[in-house]
């Protein structure tokens, strides 16, 4: 099953969304590794109802997949990056970006283009943070349990890639399936209990 591009527009939830990775981007060290601990894939109803992971690469990189009413998945991803002007001027626009499907050795493509939808510039309080965030559509799938289906083949996370670090200074993250399964039988249960 291929994403199938999608139109989304909801100002307050990336908004929220930003905030958000803004004050997450300044949690906690673990004392006993002197690095963030690793993020797993989960479910949350705030601010809307989704799963989501920080990257494997940067923390502030996210990937979220939201139910939609027939409980499919739309997918959107934060990439950011501090070279803020050249994002700023990629806004509104399909950039070239790779996105795959990691199966061991093997990369599965899904897109070779993603939507750049927002380019948002978190602050915490009076201070401007040095990075900005690429917010992306990615697409829509027709139901969640096309994630299962993946993961049952042998896929074990999704990658995105940059074409060169001129724009996003680390080009490529990943977002492994660790607390997935669970994550995506949260989504299901929540979606299919609040069906109209």
């Amino acid at each position: 099953n291929r994403i199938k591009p999608m139109k989304l527009s909801h100002g307050t939830f990336y908004y929220t969304l930003a905030v958000s990775c803004a004050l997450l981007c300044f949690s906690p060290v673990a004392a006993d590794e002197g690095s963030v601990s690793p993020s797993i894939w989960e479910f949350t109803i705030e601010p809307k109802p989704m799963i989501y992971k920080s990257g494997n690469v940067t923390y502030g990189n996210r990937l979220f997949m939201l139910p939609t009413d027939d409980c499919g998945v739309q997918i959107h991803a934060w990439f950011t990056s501090y070279n803020k002007e050249a994002l700023k001027n990629l806004e509104g626009q399909d950039i070239e970006m790779d996105v795959v499907i990691l199966e061991g050795e093997n990369n599965y493509p899904l897109m070779n283009e993603a939507y750049l939808e927002y380019v948002l510039d978190p602050s915490f309080g009076d201070l401007d943070l040095l990075f900005s965030i690429a917010s992306f559509r990615l697409g829509n799938l027709s139901s969640a349990e096309t994630l299962l289906n993946w993961e049952d083949m042998g896929a074990t996370g999704f990658q995105m890639t940059a074409p060169s670090d001129e724009v996003f200074d680390v080009p490529v993250e990943s977002w492994d399936f660790s607390g997935f399964r669970p994550a995506v039988q949260e989504l299901l249960t929540w979606c299919k209990g609040n069906q109209a």
